[in-house]
């Protein structure tokens, strides 16, 4: 099966942590400010051009593209994160095994993270 498709963004819509988001991407300060997901990384220029257009400056972020759909693969790579010692995550995802993955390996780690179920 051929999964390019999913490289572009089609019907983009604001999740509910996007204004959130956009208040962190522009505050004052030094962070690193991430977006994971399951698309292949060739995704990441249509999701940077879908966020340019919507109004964020897409300079300094980190779009991370891990092509893998495992629940596993986005808990990881958050636990992963926290290993080398970032402390503030919040996660949204519309896939409830996802959040639940995430939810589920944090509380193991003893951290705090506020992560949403988005079903559109």
């Amino acid at each position: 099966m051929d999964f390019t498709d999913f490289n572009k963004v089609r019907d983009g819509k604001k999740g509910p942590l996007f204004d959130l988001f956009k208040k962190v991407k522009e505050a004052e300060g030094d962070r690193k400010v991430y977006i994971l997901t399951a698309r292949a990384p060739e995704a990441e220029p249509a999701i940077r051009a879908w966020l340019e257009s919507e109004g964020i400056d897409t300079s300094g972020l980190e779009i991370i593209g891990l092509g893998n759909s495992s629940p596993l693969a986005k808990a990881n790579f958050i636990v992963d994160l926290a290993a080398e010692g970032f402390n503030d995550f919040y996660f949204a995802d519309d896939a409830k095994d996802n959040v639940d993955a995430v939810q589920y390996l944090w509380l193991l780690l003893l951290k705090t993270l506020q992560a949403y179920y988005i079903g559109f």
